[in-house]
């Protein structure tokens, strides 16, 4: 049985409210099962159904950004009236396919999920809320057919680097060696071996990233290549 993805704007009961100045207040189920580490909390102590939360109330102009709970009965599926760039990215996918599993429920695989968007984004293009910040393991690709969220995976993915949003004391976002995300090994080629990767996002929005060691400055023009 599949039940609207629960960002229909409207107040419900839940155990987890989050008014944020600035974006939609959330108002999303809290975890019933754990998940492994680092699925179960990002960096910030936030679950996936807090961070998807987040991340959906970016596009949602008035009202509350609810995510529904479910059970084992129940799984999300997107309305085309609810289908925007944020719910459309595969990271938000990720995420809420996570909080599913944190409830002791299924999650739909990606076509499926992603049929009524009339597009669908690579990486999260909005800026990110500050209030939280995006795992590693959240940036899955999803291109093959039949593709669907993989816990095994997220957990060798690991969550110990996290994407936060551009401020003006914190523009660099580190990768270790061998462990850029796919869309940095996309954007950059060879470079993915490199010692070190960084991602920037900022509003408006607009991305690049390099390999290469990090200097203790704090601008995109102290990356250099690594040697």
């Amino acid at each position: 049985m599949s039940l609207p993805l629960g960002f229909i704007l409207a107040l419900a009961t839940s155990l987890f409210w989050s008014p944020v100045q600035g974006i939609a207040p959330i108002n999303v189920p809290a975890c019933t099962f754990q998940l492994p580490s680092p699925l179960n909390a990002n960096s910030l102590g936030q679950s996936p159904c807090q961070v998807a939360g987040y991340l959906g109330a970016v596009c949602t102009s008035a009202g509350v950004f609810t995510i529904s709970p479910v059970d084992a009965a129940l799984e999300y599926f997107l309305p085309a009236t609810n289908a925007d760039s944020c719910t459309c990215s595969n990271v938000y996918y990720s995420l809420l396919s996570a909080c599913a599993a944190c409830q002791g429920a299924v999650h739909r695989i990606w076509s499926a999920y992603s049929s009524n968007c009339s597009t669908v984004y690579t990486g999260y293009p909005n800026p990110v809320p500050p209030e939280t910040a995006i795992p590693h393991w959240a940036f899955q690709s999803y291109v093959e057919p039949g593709a669907t969220f993989n816990i095994d995976l997220a957990v060798a993915q690991g969550g110990e680097f996290y994407f936060h949003p551009c401020t003006s004391d914190n523009m660099h976002f580190r990768y270790p060696r061998n462990h850029c995300p796919w869309f940095i090994k996309e954007k950059i080629g060879g470079w993915a071996d490199s010692r070190w990767c960084s991602w920037r996002s900022c509003f408006p929005f607009s991305f690049g990233c390099r390999c290469g060691i990090l200097s203790s400055s704090r601008t995109t023009e102290s990356i250099s290549p690594a040697e």
